[in-house]
C-alpha cells in the first residue's frame, strides 16, 4: 500500500469514526494501572449490551500533550452522543454508558486535574496489581518493544530509576504540563505507588466516583468483579459470555531475590497505606 493510499484509508477511517461517534462525554474511565489487566477488564465490560465501546480503547488525551492539542471536541468525538445513547437505551430497554481505558492515567501527575476539569462527573475504575509483578511486566514490555531504549537489566533499571527520572520530575514541579517522556518510560517503581496516586485523584473526585479493584480477583473470579463494576456503573448484572484470560504469558527470566527485596522495601509503606485505606490487606508481601 502506497503512502497516499494509507493516507486516504486513514482519512476514511477518521470520517467514519466521526459519523459513528458524533461526540459526547465518557461515563467512565478505567484509569489504570498499566500492566494490571485493564485490557481484559475493558474487553469483558464491552460485551455488556448496556456498555458501548468508544472509537478506540486508549485515547491518551489527558496524558499526551500532542493528543490534547486537538482539543476537547476531538476527545469527545471518541464517544457516543447522548442522543445516540438514548436511542440505544430504547432498543435494549435500559440506560447505556460509554467510556475508555487508558492505563497510564492513574500514574501521570497532571491527569487527575485535567480529567476533573473536562468531565467532573465521570466514574473512575482503578485496577491494581502486585506492584513488584507490575514493575517486572512493564520492564519486559519495554524490552520486547524497544530493547535499544532499555539497555539495563531489571535490577539495574529499578535501582537507577531515581536518577533517570529526576530531571523530568523537577520540570513537572515547575510546569505541570511538561511532557515527561523519560518519567513515563522508566517509572517501574513509581507506577506501583498506588496509594500516593489515588490520593491525587481524590483531591478532585469524590470517593463514590472511584471503584478500586484487585487484578488477582479479576483473574480468579471475573464474574464477581464484573458484578461489582456493573453495579458501580448502574447497568444490569448480566453474564458475560467470554471471560477467558487476556495477554497471559511467561518470561524467560525471573526476578532476582535481592531485586524483589529491594522493591518490596520501596513499596511496603505505600501498600500498607493502601490496605488501610481499603480496609483490606491484599497480602502482596506475605
Amino acid at each position: 500500500m502506497s503512502v497516499l493510499q494509507r493516507a486516504k484509508r486513514y482519512a476514511s477511517v477518521q470520517i467514519n469514526r466521526l459519523k459513528r461517534y458524533p461526540g459526547g462525554d465518557p461515563d467512565f474511565i478505567i484509569i489504570g494501572a498499566q500492566k494490571s489487566g485493564t485490557t481484559a477488564l475493558f474487553d469483558y465490560m464491552t460485551q455488556h449490551p448496556q456498555i458501548l465501546a468508544p472509537a478506540i480503547k486508549e485515547v491518551h488525551y489527558f496524558d499526551r500533550g500532542e493528543v490534547r492539542e486537538n482539543g476537547i471536541s476531538f476527545y469527545r468525538s471518541h464517544f457516543w452522543s447522548q442522543d445516540y445513547k438514548d436511542r440505544w437505551a430504547e432498543e435494549v430497554g435500559a440506560p447505556v454508558v460509554c467510556g475508555e481505558a487508558t492505563g497510564a492515567y492513574i500514574f501521570y501527575p497532571p491527569v487527575a486535574r485535567l480529567v476533573a476539569e473536562a468531565v467532573p462527573d465521570v466514574r473512575l475504575i482503578a485496577l491494581l496489581r502486585n506492584p513488584v509483578h507490575r514493575a517486572f511486566s512493564q520492564y519486559q514490555h519495554n524490552r520486547r518493544r524497544r530493547p535499544e531504549e532499555e539497555p539495563l537489566s531489571f535490577d539495574e533499571a529499578v535501582r537507577a530509576e531515581d536518577d533517570r527520572v529526576a530531571e523530568d520530575e523537577r520540570k513537572l514541579r515547575s510546569n505541570p504540563l511538561h511532557e515527561a517522556k523519560t518519567l513515563k518510560k522508566y517509572s517501574y517503581v513509581r507506577r506501583g505507588l498506588y496509594y500516593q496516586q489515588l490520593q491525587r485523584w481524590l483531591e478532585y473526585f469524590d470517593r463514590e466516583q472511584l471503584l478500586i479493584l484487585h487484578s488477582k480477583d479479576l483473574r480468579e473470579t471475573p464474574d464477581q468483579v464484573l458484578q461489582d463494576v456493573f453495579g458501580f456503573l448502574g447497568v444490569g448484572d448480566v453474564e458475560i459470555p467470554n471471560t477467558e484470560p487476556r495477554h497471559v504469558g511467561g518470561y524467560d527470566q525471573s526476578i532476582d531475590p535481592s531485586t524483589r527485596t529491594f522493591l518490596e522495601q520501596r513499596f511496603r509503606e505505600d501498600s500498607s497505606q493502601l490496605f488501610e485505606f481499603l480496609g483490606e490487606d491484599w497480602g502482596w508481601f506475605d
